[in-house]
């Protein structure tokens, strides 16, 4: 059995017993150094994409912490590994549960959290950028903010040029493909649950998911869902991420505290 890949020290491991998923999630935790004072803190999700895994962002993008740090944020920053799952309820697991409900316990359970949804954002590249919105429009009364990278927003949408891992998780229905087409679930959403979506989104203009992130971004203008698109010259890359990672902490930052 390979050993876990080290991580820097500022993070640590743990592992959250899913029943949703039937599984272990192995996951890597950031949590702030004032913790042990009796402060409690916001939670944010970092969602890893495809061929990642929960070291996928503590080893990728070094900037995350200390931006954060420079911010004022003092955060306790969760990055879950779930395999190429897109974050969905799938055939080896509902991995959208073992997120939303499993993992969100446990880390409340274990840790000096802030038990609001107000007080949890998502953020999240390619796969894990999809699953930052995808998560956070089904599930608003867990999360309160998604940040997303190079979203692969086509899963569900589009049934051409889909990676491998990803058919068998939105081929088997029409059903299941439209659970997982974002598209239709905004179009499908209560206009009051639009209203409260706090949603940011980056993309390289040379990324291969341009222009299904363009779509969507005129998408939610059509449906009049606020929203921020950021486009920036890049690649589908964490050397694109680490550009864009002070105004994404940037309105991180912004949507917790209008929260308060």
């Amino acid at each position: 059995m390979t050993a876990p890949v080290e991580l820097p020290p500022e993070w640590q491991r743990g592992e959250c017993e899913s029943i949703a998923a039937e599984r272990t999630i192995p996951y890597a935790v950031h949590v702030p150094g004032g913790a042990a004072d009796g402060g409690r803190y916001a939670v944010l999700f970092v969602l890893h994409g495809l061929g990642g895994d929960e070291a996928h962002w503590p080893l990728r993008c070094p900037t995350l912490l200390p931006t954060l740090a420079e911010s004022g944020l003092n955060l306790i920053v969760v990055s879950p590994g779930v395999g190429p799952t897109f974050y969905m309820r799938t055939p080896r697991g509902d991995l959208e549960t073992a997120i939303a409900r499993d993992l969100v316990r446990h880390i409340d359970s274990t840790l000096p959290t802030i038990d609001d949804p107000a007080a949890r954002a998502l953020m999240g590249f390619s796969m894990g950028g999809f699953g930052s919105l995808y998560l956070s429009l089904r599930h608003p009364g867990v999360f309160g903010a998604a940040a997303a990278f190079s979203g692969a927003l086509h899963i569900g949408h589009r049934t051409d040029n889909l990676p491998p891992q990803a058919v068998p998780l939105v081929e088997p229905s029409p059903a299941r493909r439209l659970e997982n087409d974002i598209f239709h679930q905004v179009a499908a959403a209560p206009r009051e649950l639009l209203d409260a979506l706090r949603w940011w989104n980056a993309v390289g203009t040379e990324d291969n998911l341009v222009s299904i992130n363009r779509a969507f971004h005129h998408f939610l203008l059509a449906h009049r869902v606020s929203h921020e698109f950021v486009e920036g010259r890049g690649t589908h890359s964490f050397e694109f991420i680490e550009t864009q990672i002070p105004a994404a902490v940037d309105f991180i930052r912004g949507a917790l505290l209008s929260a308060q």
